[in-house]
């Protein structure tokens, strides 16, 4: 067979010298890694051969290809709609409007080359890549995912939580930023704990931490997969709890772009304190139990995370003993 098939970022390809335009074209269809896909185009390509040879090549390459495969695969940006329509997934609705007004894609290297364009963190790149594949596998062939490098835990020193805690003890966050502080939980932990988490054994006083909020879903577990308890003292058992007994969700639809945008970074600036995300009050919670004399175990239990990264990341970290 004089055409070949060759592999073309994933995909199967022909190219070769048309002997009526005397040019080379193409046709890029399937996924090389299918041997259904490779055998298809196999016969594509020796139906052509023959043809060349007994003269009745037509000049195109569609008049060989089988009809069920030469179809048009649907539009991504119709297939997102169609996605965010049935589903309402957030995701596909940020890609439909990154895709607004741009040149369909149609080939994987097209589709890389988009992504990559945006210049996405690890976790939005794997993020839209999943989106593209749920609904056009084939967009993504090749394509691997990102890994993400894990940068190191930054917490507010004892100093900086002293000018914080001033600021927001004059605020209506005052309850948020001290709870956050003392207990370490990750932002959809937080956003998901309710009245009916606090509670007592045997004179033993905790927050039970079971389920996570990631928008409006309530997953039922932690990112860790493991629930934990969080113990506290009788005195902020009872601080703490307070607020929920006015409303059980207490913090399950805050409007978390406003607090970050309008209380947030507002009253780091005004302390003087380099901005960072709320994400650090967990950070500082954990090397604060670790200066504490808390160790690497209990550590890593209290706020649902690994020893390994305990004693990579917090232990000698920042002398920081609690502040609440």
């Amino acid at each position: 067979m004089g055409i070949r098939i060759n592999n073309n970022n994933g995909r199967c390809i022909i190219r070769f010298l048309c002997p009526i335009r005397r040019k080379y074209v193409s046709k890029t269809w399937g996924s090389y890694s299918n041997a259904l896909d490779r055998n298809t185009m196999e016969r594509v390509a020796l139906s052509i051969d023959d043809a060349i040879a007994l003269g009745l090549w037509t000049g195109s390459i569609a008049d060989y290809m089988p009809e069920s495969t030469y179809k048009r695969p649907t539009a991504l940006v119709e297939l997102l709609k169609l996605k965010s329509q049935q589903s309402d997934d957030k995701t596909a609705q940020t890609l439909l409007s990154k895709l607004s007004g741009k040149k369909e894609l149609e080939t994987p290297k097209q589709c890389e080359k988009w992504l990559n364009s945006m210049s996405l963190a690890p976790s939005s790149f794997n993020r839209y890549r999943g989106c593209i594949h749920s609904v056009r596998p084939d967009l993504i062939e090749g394509i691997a995912r990102k890994k993400g490098i894990k940068g190191k835990p930054d917490p507010f020193t004892l100093d900086e939580q002293k000018l914080l805690n001033n600021l927001f003890s004059k605020s209506k966050y005052e309850h948020l930023f001290k709870f956050w502080l003392l207990c370490g939980f990750r932002n959809g932990e937080l956003k998901a704990l309710l009245f009916s988490d606090f509670q007592q054994d045997r004179g033993k006083y905790f927050v039970s931490v079971s389920k996570s909020k990631v928008g409006d879903v309530i997953k039922p577990m932690p990112k860790n997969k493991k629930a934990r308890k969080v113990y506290l003292s009788e005195r902020n058992f009872r601080l703490f709890r307070a607020p929920y007994q006015q409303k059980e969700d207490l913090y399950g639809d805050i409007g978390w772009s406003n607090f970050v945008k309008y209380q947030w970074q507002p009253l780091q600036r005004e302390a003087g304190v380099r901005v960072r995300k709320p994400y650090c009050l967990r950070h500082t919670a954990i090397s604060n139990y670790i200066h504490d004399g808390g160790n690497s175990a209990d550590a890593a239990y209290t706020f649902g995370t690994s020893i390994r990264v305990i004693e990579e990341h917090y232990l000698g970290l920042v002398d920081t003993p609690k502040l609440v």
